[in-house]
């Protein structure tokens, strides 16, 4: 066995053996670990096997070297000090250099900024000997004056500041104009209106005088008032003789202050005197389906032909027994319409007629027709009051005084348990022009969905298809809830309706549901 030391070691270091000791033909690993403060230059390390045998020894170099020098950075600002006007914006260029050690991530920062001011670095950190782009914004209030900026850089190693001036100015008066409609026509011996607005674009406000080129023969013009301070507006009215030459023009409108000047153009179209009033009349749609019982709407329009609007009475004619129908104007003004709701009633005669609406102003009469069909009611005892009449019962089914409307509702369902479904059935034929399907239920049910429920559905007899219209639904909240179902995609097909409520014969919460108020309309 071979025991090892090392001497010749070097202040601030220290070493060991790993293994400490070896068979003789085995080898150790020897590691010298030195300090921050270790002695630098070149030492010669003896190291000593001492066995039974006796001692041999070996020697090597050790050569301990300076360490690097700290990471540092400097930074700096260019130019170091810019001139900005409030409501403008200025750059400054930050640089960073590495002045020892090795490159560093250098996060920046900006303060001394005025009121009213903003900064942004782009980007934000460098690696040290990189640069930077300081844009400061000034706002139209900025605070005007000169203050020092500190851009600060702060780095693993430190933290340093450079500083740049801004001297924040001002900004010169200067104004916009503008001139709105940007385009106008007037008839020979007619006048039309302007708005002239002028803005303060910097600076202050100033004193704009007002002036209007480009007027043709036959026109003139007047500003109300000549004179606005910048910010403010001014009307421009243009009044044109029956002399005037037809044609369209380029007015120029001029401001002028202290600053300087600025135009704005607007177009003017001068047309002849206009040829004698006339309207059209219209009616949309022009066929239309209602239900016994219900209403429809037409959308009577009428149009400026030529000349100018004028006042048109309505009236309608054509109606069919037991037909009413009301305008929501029966006065109105040439180019803009009214809404005519016909109603049915409950005993109106099925069959299809023709409306015709009559419009008269001062310039004469016109006329427009629509095609009105009535159909008969296709629910029929929808709100129970002669019992089940047009039902077909199933299972468990009642009348009820707890009703949404009149005197009855439909009990589907008992009070007490019963297995299985009740139900109440009608098969009707829907519109051609479809419908909403509408009825008004009531669920008490204490139990859960799972085990009971109420539920509507729908089977088209034509395709044979069931639609679910009512999902199901265990609710006890006392209250009858509506519900609707557009009948367009069943439109002329006969079809089956079923009110169905659903009990799993627990005697501690009996299921059932009352409905109401079932139609088409």
């Amino acid at each position: 066995t071979v025991a090892f030391v090392v001497a010749g070691l070097p202040a601030g270091a220290s070493a060991s053996f790993n293994p400490p000791s070896v068979t003789a033909g085995q080898s150790s690993t020897l590691t010298v670990t030195t300090t921050t403060g270790a002695t630098v230059g070149t030492s010669t390390l003896t190291i000593t096997g001492t066995a039974t045998s006796g001692s041999h020894t070996a020697t090597a170099s050790l050569t301990i070297t300076a360490p690097p020098p700290p990471d540092d950075f400097s930074i700096s600002a260019s130019p170091a000090s810019a001139i900005v006007q409030a409501g403008g914006s200025v750059v400054y260029t930050i640089s960073t250099a590495v002045t020892s050690g090795n490159p560093q991530t250098v996060a920046l920062f900006l303060s001394g900024l005025p009121a009213g001011a903003s900064a942004s670095f782009n980007p934000a950190s460098v690696t040290s000997g990189g640069s930077s782009s300081l844009t400061v914004t000034a706002s139209p209030a900025t605070t005007l004056g000169t203050v020092t900026l500190a851009i600060t850089g702060t780095a693993a190693s430190g933290t340093h500041t450079t500083t740049a001036s801004l001297t924040v100015i001002p900004p010169p008066n200067d104004f916009s104009i503008s001139v709105s409609p940007g385009s106008a026509t007037v008839q020979a011996g007619g006048a039309v209106v302007y708005m002239v607005s002028t803005a303060v674009t910097s600076g202050s406000s100033e004193t704009v005088d007002l002036s209007v080129g480009g007027l043709p023969g036959g026109v003139t013009a007047s500003f109300s008032p000549a004179q606005v301070s910048s910010g403010g507006s001014s009307t421009l009215t243009v009044t044109t003789t029956s002399a005037a030459t037809p044609g369209t023009v380029t007015l120029i409108i001029t401001g002028t202050a202290a600053s300087g000047s600025h135009t704005a153009t607007a177009d003017l179209t001068v047309t002849p005197p206009p040829p004698p009033d006339d309207f059209s009349l219209s009616i949309s749609p022009t066929s239309a389906t209602v239900l016994a019982g219900g209403t429809v709407t037409y959308t009577v329009s009428t149009a400026v032909t030529s000349g100018n609007s004028e006042l048109v009475d309505l009236s309608v004619s054509g109606l069919p027994s037991g037909v009413t129908a009301s305008l929501s104007s029966t006065s109105v003004t040439s180019g803009s319409s009214a809404t005519l709701t016909v109603s049915a009633s409950a005993g109106a005669s099925p069959g299809t007629a023709t409306l015709t609406v009559t419009g008269s102003a001062a310039s004469g009469t016109h006329t427009a027709s629509a095609s009105l069909t009535v159909e008969s009611t296709v629910i029929v005892n929808g709100g129970f009051e002669d019992g089940f009449t047009g039902w077909t019962r199933a299972g468990v089914t009642r009348l009820s005084r707890r009703a949404h409307s009149g005197r009855f509702s439909a009990r589907v369902g008992s009070r007490r348990a019963f297995f299985g479904d009740s139900s109440l059935a009608q098969t009707f034929t829907v519109p051609s022009s479809g419908g909403v399907l509408s009825f008004f239920y009531r669920v008490v049910c204490r139990d859960s969905v799972f085990f009971d429920w109420a539920t509507v559905t729908l089977t088209d007899n034509v395709t044979g298809q069931t639609t679910t219209v009512l999902p199901r639904t265990c609710t006890n909240n006392g209250v009858f809830v509506q519900r609707t179902f557009d009948l367009g995609s069943f439109a002329g097909h006969s079809v089956t309706l079923r009110l169905i409520d659903h009990d799993d014969d627990f005697p501690g919460d009996p299921t059932h549901t009352l409905f109401d108020d079932v139609s088409v309309q």
